[in-house]
């Protein structure tokens, strides 16, 4: 099971037209900055109060092809807000979403095949969504990434490279990847960890610096 849910704020900006610009921004930069506990109140009240009116609302958007409006329509389909739940409807439009560029629909369905929360695990799919949202600097998916070299699933064991995804991630506050650095460094030899240490300077120059 996943160990974090991927939401962001979204309010009034869908009453006012702005969806495309402010979810992503926002969403970023809520994950880092907010405290986990008002954190998921925030989730939880957000996913609430979807309906039928935002379901309207996103829905034509994300017919006319709006990445944005596709992945706020997935975390309805997925979580039963304002429509009856349905994942497979929940995947396509987050894969659409992904396919567009989207990094938070990138990175959520990585999530999603990584851990198989509600769909069948597929490492490979896991991989290839999560790295692009990671070098676009998503920190959740630099953690996931890590997770798949440092346990070798669906992929070779890289100590080195997931050293250097975790340390990239906790640089940008996610601390399940800095639990995750911090241990394995104490599983490392001097010489693994130089080598990871070398590779998360290479992964830093490689990431956008804008995304969070």
């Amino acid at each position: 099971m996943s160990i974090r849910s991927r939401a962001g704020v979204l309010g009034l900006l869908i009453c006012a037209g702005l969806v495309g610009y402010y979810v992503g921004s926002n969403t970023r930069g809520l994950r880092v900055t907010a405290p986990p506990a008002r954190f998921q109140e925030v989730i939880k009240s957000l996913r609430a109060s979807f309906g039928r009116t935002e379901l309207r609302l996103l829905r034509p958007l994300a017919d006319s092809g709006s990445p944005e409006a596709g992945y706020w329509l997935s975390e309805m389909y997925e979580h039963g807000s304002g429509v009856r739940p349905n994942m497979k409807t929940a995947l396509d439009l987050l894969e659409k979403s992904a396919e567009e560029g989207f990094v938070p629909a990138q990175s959520r369905i990585g999530d999603l095949y990584l851990h198989g929360d509600e769909t069948q695990r597929d490492f490979g799919a896991a991989k290839r969504w999560l790295s692009k949202a990671a070098v676009a600097g998503d920190a959740m998916a630099q953690c996931d990434l890590g997770e798949i070299y440092m346990l070798g699933l669906g992929s070779y064991q890289d100590t080195a490279e997931a050293y250097g995804w975790f340390d990239m991630a906790a640089g940008r506050g996610d601390a399940l990847a800095k639990a995750f650095r911090d241990g394995l460094a104490t599983r490392m030899s001097p010489r693994q960890l130089a080598d990871g240490r070398a590779r998360a300077k290479v992964i830093q120059a490689l990431t956008w610096p804008s995304a969070g």
